[in-house]
């Protein structure tokens, strides 16, 4: 009689433990809503902050034009951005030529920038939603380590975006 509970028991122990694991890991309805809506509110900011911190010449090498390629959910509290950034030679109306001293980023722009061979780049961001807002937490291979400065700050202004 013993031998016929015990696989009972321990079977409904079991059923027990993954339907209380199950329960943790889908979020609620209402969180799955507001991560989708705070989402969208976040791709109509997303252009204009892009814009904004590719100006910032101190965080990056060359100048890029940027442009939100894609932002979608991978899961119901994560989500995928992908930003393609456009190299702008120095040359143009759009990036004036240096200064006498050397300043900028022309041609003699500084160590290291006049032989940086530049084509555009490819940025991913991973965002997760956790207590109502989305967060960064990884930016995807795509990219030169000598831009991860300027990737840095703008996953850093993502998250104020958020807030």
């Amino acid at each position: 009689m013993k031998l016929t509970t015990m696989p009972v028991a321990v079977f409904a122990l079991l059923l027990l433990l993954c339907v209380s694991l199950d329960s943790q890991s889908a979020p609620a309805p209402d969180e799955v809503e507001s991560a989708k809506s705070k989402l969208a509110a976040m791709k109509r900011k997303l252009p204009e902050l892009v814009k904004e911190c590719l100006g910032d010449e101190k965080l990056w090498p060359v100048k890029f034009k940027g442009k939100i390629s894609c932002l979608r959910l991978i899961s119901p509290n994560e989500a995928k951005l992908t930003i393609r950034l456009d190299y702008v030679p120095p040359e143009t109306t759009d990036t004036p030529a240096p200064a006498a001293g050397g300043g900028g980023r022309g041609a003699a722009g500084g160590p290291g920038i006049r032989s940086l061979q530049t084509t555009n780049q490819v940025v991913f961001v991973y965002l997760k939603f956790f207590d109502g807002a989305w967060t960064t937490h990884q930016s995807g291979p795509g990219t030169s380590a000598i831009f991860q400065n300027g990737i840095n700050h703008l996953m850093a202004a993502i998250d104020e975006l958020s807030e």
